[in-house]
């Protein structure tokens, strides 16, 4: 998707936005719980369409009461548990959350960043020094319907300005695991068109694929 930077003036606008869940947990109560954090999300973004800016103490207490919602709902279902990456701008400026393994990547001046954090065992372990075993890549240590735990304390935020050619990449962990920050890199700078092509075509020919989610936005 190609936006301008600059915003049409005149009457507010909802906060544009791109969330990204993974069901926690397999097919079924996972993804009834990533359903429930979507609409969490836009009824936020609802409540928020005349802000200018968002400040993050907002977003703190918008990301406990969403993880409050999922646990509730899990306590009625059965185990309940999602990732989140959500990207969020208004006038020039952007917000990135993620609370789990999906991921934002930035790129800005033909330099990419990944904005988020994967909130794994590995991650947790490399930053303790300690041996990292393949398993731990995919044991989750931060997700939105963990118990005894407040969504504003479990997340990853950036925030910034906005510039014309800036492009963002919000994905799940089925994106990441199938290609490295280099391949990222190198689809993006070229075109986003072009990125979600190759993407696809690499996708459509793996026998078993996780939840691929992917958007790309530039802004021109």
């Amino acid at each position: 998707v190609k936006l301008g930077v600059a915003m049409a003036g005149g009457t507010p606008v909802v906060f544009p936005a791109i969330a990204v869940c993974d069901g926690v947990g397999g097919a079924n109560a996972g993804e009834l719980a990533s359903m429930a954090a979507i609409q969490a999300v836009k009824h936020f973004l609802e409540q928020n369409r005349e802000s200018d800016m968002l400040p993050e103490r907002l977003l703190d207490e918008f990301l406990d009461q969403l993880n409050e919602k999922i646990v509730a709902f899990g306590k009625k279902v059965g185990k309940t548990a999602t990732t989140i990456a959500l990207l969020l701008w208004k006038n020039h400026h952007y917000y990135a959350i993620n609370i789990g393994d999906s991921s934002i990547f930035f790129l800005h001046k033909g330099k990419l960043e990944m904005l988020s954090t994967k909130h794994t065992l590995a991650e947790k372990k490399l930053l303790l020094g300690q041996n990292i075993s393949v398993s731990d890549t995919h044991v989750l240590v931060n997700y939105l319907g963990k118990e005894k735990c407040a969504g504003s304390q479990m997340k990853s935020f950036r925030h910034g300005h906005l510039e014309k050619g800036d492009t963002f990449m919000v994905c799940t962990d089925g994106v990441t695991n199938k290609f490295s920050q280099d391949k990222i890199r190198k689809y993006l700078r070229r075109d986003p068109r072009f990125a979600i092509k190759k993407m696809w075509q690499v996708l459509d020919k793996q026998k078993e694929c996780d939840n691929c989610s992917v958007a790309i936005i530039e802004f021109i």
